[in-house]
């Protein structure tokens, strides 16, 4: 057959037991009753040399794995690094060649269902819709595995025959495939999708929409509905004809058309705003392009009106970028109460876009500017070569939107004081770009440039946000008053005098992010250094909504084969903090490590999607939550001269894969869950492997931390971090560095903030499990590795040491918590070949 046949990829935790990929949890079809061991977590992909840390229950005393390659007849004997009940760590042989992986634990008496490494899951294409011939991306993991050739099927839906795609392997790896559609798509039918590695096959859980042939995809945006606008008259149509179909006219020039009642000038003096909008408002009956020839063209812009409202199935298009610019905004500082809206997408706009212009908004005193919004639920909208300064407006916002691209354009953003900040006197300004709740969105090729606030990407389905070149200004800085000292956060220091950011700000805040890949980015600063406070400077951010967490915590009063109850949170009924993306993790008990999908609430209730392993038992800690990230691909990115990296804080995180990325003199990696009244943080499935982060200048530190804030009560509640890899990271550390956040180094920690509380030795669960280190340099680090109490499992394993002059000072702090005489970490190994 020459591939092994797998029934489920590896998904948020999930074992390898469905007849269909599901990125998800532990999924399987019925409740197997086995008294133990039982494998809740693994790792998608593993190589020749690979520690793997599994996670599960009833491992015993002294437990064995089974280690089964799928071309190889027998099982074959590994190295066992650590183990206990619930961990057990293991080397792949270095004499196995790659291949798909089955995993058994035994604890002597009995043996667990196994799982499988290496399997292709893919979780996400770049469209969703195809046509015949039409190219795309397939999103995921082991998606092209060495030595073997990846394949892609897609299933008719009514004979549930095979059509064979054709991959470009050029351009194809372990996260992605590029993909070439079969011929004889059919239109409106829904594709089942079959990808194989060339050792292992699975199904896609998403589907593809088949669509009519490609067209011309006249407005280069890259996807198969680029075809879908109409921008030529038609043949019934001639300009100038004294008979003439005007349902073929489609093509609207602003200066000339006949069909148009009044011409716009394009000489920057003029209103131009009636002819423009008359113009869209005739080519929206038919369909069609509003063309406007090089020209400059004022838009007069009264308070609580709109500039320009585009339609459904119209295009505006100028010349070029370079010739043709479209100008609003007030000349002059308006009264109190004043706003304009730019351009403006209508709910329910389909088929619409800019392109080939510029946009300027001439004000720059922040006045209420919004420079442009999309309105929810809006379809196939696009910018496409788009030169747009926002001058000192409001973001660029795009909400509800379906299908959307904004590619090879340059956006700019001067210093603002829009949305005063309340809490902080003098803070102020937001960012240029805000997405918010949508989907299969490509944000590609752009330029953005700004100096106050952040861009901002919430809710967001199937995404991709690749080759864009990212530009904080430094610039917006001011001299610190005694009102700006409550500006300092945590250990930093602000004095009288300082020269600090106005603006709170970061490059790139992404939360609720689902099926998103970020890759090939440039993240940089511009106009000086960033002059920090706030602990900000982030250049991506995750935090689970900021202010607007959607999580909760709870203690089982019971529990059945599909369900968990806590009637202890309240009397009667409880409000809880639960969305229809809601998961549940137990995180301390009987069942502590096992993750469900939620699918139903009662009262104070839950269903989950599938039956408990191990039914959780009264007294069992819980955390439901919506994931910050799931299925997100980081990669490839270049992050300069930023004080942070990035983050992954106070949230839920689930399949993130942060790889071969550089930060050159901007901070480090962190991973922050933290634990207080009404929340605990839950992350699992995170690798960081290959990135390079060096410390050349000696201003923000160079680190990778998996750090738990034990916050509120004082002790740990929980589970927050497992299943974390960090593998083969090169870090150049800077002795004499100031700390920002952390000093260098890798570490896995518990950071106790209760206050004057003693901590509680008695704890529940431990705080971070499972953590693997392995193949790491740290470049005269202070300590090249830190530990503490409430870790549990953490393997170090080939650390580079360098030279003499390169190999850190210390190589291992194990440190424990503050008041308290309890151990440091528990079950650490520290070793190699």
């Amino acid at each position: 057959m020459g591939f092994f046949q797998s029934r489920i990829c590896k998904g948020r935790g999930s074992l390898h037991r469905l007849p269909i990929c599901l990125p998800l949890l532990c999924l399987f079809p019925v409740n197997i009753a086995w008294a133990a061991p039982v494998i809740y977590n693994q790792p998608f992909s593993a190589k020749a040399g690979d520690i793997v840390n599994l996670l599960g229950s009833g491992f015993g005393t002294a437990p064995k794995i089974i280690f089964k390659p799928a071309h190889r007849p027998a099982a074959i004997p590994v190295r066992i690094i650590r183990a206990d009940e619930n961990l057990i760590a293991f080397e792949v042989p270095k004499s196995q060649p790659f291949d798909i992986y089955a995993i058994s634990v035994s604890d002597g008496k009995t043996t667990s269902v196994p799982v499988s490494i290496n399997t292709p899951c893919a979780t996400h294409f770049d469209t969703p819709e195809i046509g015949s011939k039409n190219r795309f991306r397939i999103f995921g993991h082991n998606l092209h595995v060495p030595a073997a050739a990846p394949t892609v099927a897609f299933i008719d839906p009514k004979t549930n025959a095979s059509l064979s795609a054709i991959v470009d392997v050029a351009a194809s790896d372990a996260y992605s495939l590029a993909v070439v559609a079969p011929e004889n798509i059919v239109p409106g039918a829904s594709y089942r999708l079959v990808v194989s590695n060339g050792l292992a096959s699975s199904p896609v859980e998403k589907t593809l929409l088949g669509r009519p042939p490609a067209g011309e995809d006249h407005f280069k945006l890259g996807v198969p509905w680029g075809a879908d606008f109409i921008y030529w008259d038609g043949p019934a149509y001639q300009a100038g004809a004294t008979r003439n179909s005007q349902a073929d006219h489609h093509l609207f020039d602003v200066t000339s058309d006949p069909a148009l009642k009044r011409h716009a000038l394009g000489d920057g003096i003029a209103d131009d705003r009636p002819a423009i909008q008359a113009a869209i408002d005739l080519a929206a009956a038919h369909g069609g392009v509003v063309y406007l020839p090089a020209g400059r063209y004022r838009l007069a812009s009264l308070t609580n009106t709109n500039g320009l409202t585009l339609k459904s199935n119209v295009v505006l298009q100028g010349h070029s970028a370079s010739d043709t610019t479209i100008l609003y905004g007030p000349s002059e500082p308006q009264a109190a109460g004043y706003s304009f809206k730019g351009i403006e997408w209508p709910a329910n706009t389909k088929n619409s876009g800019i392109a080939d212009l510029s946009l300027q908004n001439i004000d720059n005193t922040s006045q209420k500017v919004s420079n442009a919004v999309a309105k929810s639920p809006s379809q196939n909208l696009f910018i496409a070569r788009v030169n747009w300064d926002l001058g000192s407006g409001i973001f660029i916002l795009m909400q509800g939107v379906d299908k959307l691209v904004v590619t090879d354009s340059t956006f700019r953003q001067s210093a603002n004081s829009q949305f005063p900040n309340i809490d902080f006197r003098g803070n102020s300004g937001v960012g240029p770009i805000y997405l918010w709740n949508v989907s299969n969105a490509i944000f590609r090729n752009n330029k953005i440039s700004w100096a106050s606030g952040q861009n901002s990407f919430k809710d967001v389905d199937s995404a991709v946000i690749e080759g864009n070149h990212f530009t904080r200004n430094a610039s917006d800085q001011i001299v610190a008053g005694s009102e700006n000292l409550s500006w300092a956060q945590g250990d930093q220091k602000i004095a009288v005098g300082d020269v600090i950011q106005r603006s709170e700000g970061r490059q790139l805040s992404l939360n609720f992010a689902k099926n998103v890949a970020v890759q090939n980015n440039v993240f940089d600063v511009s106009d000086g250094v960033l002059k920090h406070n706030w602990y900000d400077g982030e250049t991506l951010l995750s935090e689970g909504g900021g202010a607007s967490h959607k999580h909760d915590v709870g203690t089982a009063t019971a529990a059945g084969d599909l369900t968990i109850t806590d009637d202890s949170k309240c009397a009667g009924a409880c409000t809880w903090g639960y969305s229809a993306n809601s998961m549940i993790a137990i995180v301390s008990g009987k069942g502590w490590g096992q993750w469900r999908r939620i699918v139903a609430q009662s009262g104070n209730s839950f269903t989950v999607d599938r039956s408990w392993d191990v039914v959780p038992e009264a007294g069992d800690h819980f955390s439901i939550f919506e994931p910050s990230y799931e299925n997100v691909l980081i990669r490839n990115n270049l992050m300069q001269d930023n004080p942070a990296g990035i983050l992954l804080y106070h949230a839920a995180f689930l399949n993130v894969s942060i790889i071969a990325n550089t930060l050159m003199d901007n901070g480090g990696i962190f991973l922050r869950g933290d634990q207080r009244k009404g929340s605990i943080g839950a992350m699992r499935n995170i690798e960081i492997i290959g990135n390079t982060l060096k410390n050349t200048k000696g201003q923000f530190p160079s680190y990778i931390v998996a750090e738990f804030a034990l916050i509120a009560p004082n002790a740990i509640w929980g589970t927050n971090i497992d299943s974390v890899v960090v593998r083969n990271n090169t870090l150049f550390a800077r002795p004499g560095t100031p700390t920002y956040l952390f000093p260098e180094g890798y570490m896995s920690v518990v950071q106790y903030q209760a206050g004057g509380a003693g901590f509680s030795p008695d704890s529940a669960a431990p705080a971070i499990a499972g953590m693997v280190f392995q193949g790491n340099n740290c470049n005269k680090c202070p300590v090249a590795y830190t530990l503490s109490t409430g870790d549990s499992g953490t393997i170090i394993w080939g650390a580079i040491a360098g030279d003499a002059a390169s190999a850190p000072r210390q190589f291992l702090l194990d440190k424990k918590i503050a008041n308290t005489a309890k151990e440091a970490s528990v079950g650490t190994v520290v070793g190699g070949d």
